[in-house]
């Protein structure tokens, strides 16, 4: 599945895929770097935009 997240083919910077199942959130950057966010975990941001998220917040708004 990681494999089908290849962000430079797309020119993306940033991509969140939300693993409702287990309550958590892979960002996945440009470089490849995959990492699993819990709880009260930040998620990264594009640096040009000013916002502090949580996981929690997300699923949250979510209702999952």
């Amino acid at each position: 599945m990681i494999h089908s997240l290849r962000l430079k083919n797309f020119k993306a910077l940033l991509g969140w895929l939300i693993l409702s199942d287990e309550d958590g959130i892979l960002a996945v950057h440009p470089n490849q770097r995959v990492e699993l966010l819990e709880g009260t975990d930040i998620l990264p941001i594009l640096s040009n935009i000013h916002l502090s998220l949580t996981v929690e917040q997300i699923f949250s708004w979510l209702n999952i």
